[in-house]
């Protein structure tokens, strides 16, 4: 297995697993089921350390892609460097929200203002890695240019 399919399998689940947080946090919100905050919250943990390998592998597939006819290098630019804010954004997502899970397992109560940096930052985690992934298409699928 290349470092670029390392990536290409990587690439989506962080994205993934913010849009699923975003969704149960939502529906619990809604519905009143205290539960799935939680699991959103877990979602947004492990999306956040599952950027790591995701933006660790990007780097060497960088030189892998470069060499297929057709590529072309800005769109490999532009994505690398909309990769770095998106891995920012998942980081201090997955920080917020395991800061929120551990007050809320020791019985304490959750700052408002530490709810609303969850909510802020799943909105940015989720808009950044989007445009990351759709950039990342655009390296290579014709279909999406």
């Amino acid at each position: 297995m290349t470092s670029a399919h390392l990536h290409l399998v990587l690439n989506h689940l962080p994205l993934a697993c913010g849009v699923l947080g975003i969704i149960l946090m939502l529906y619990a919100r809604v519905r009143k089921v205290g539960g799935l905050h939680e699991a959103g919250l877990v979602l947004f943990v492990i999306g956040g350390l599952l950027t790591i390998p995701t933006y660790l592998s990007g780097e060497p597939s960088e030189g892998l892609v470069k060499e297929i006819p057709g590529v072309d290098a800005t769109l490999v630019e532009e994505h690398e460097d909309s990769a770095g804010f998106a891995a920012a954004a998942t980081g201090l997502l997955a920080v917020a929200s395991l800061a929120t899970l551990l007050m809320q397992s020791r019985g304490r109560l959750v700052p408002g203002w530490l709810a609303v940096a969850v909510i802020v930052l799943s909105l940015l985690s989720a808009v950044t890695m989007g445009r990351t992934a759709y950039l990342g298409g655009k390296i290579h699928h014709a279909e999406v240019r």
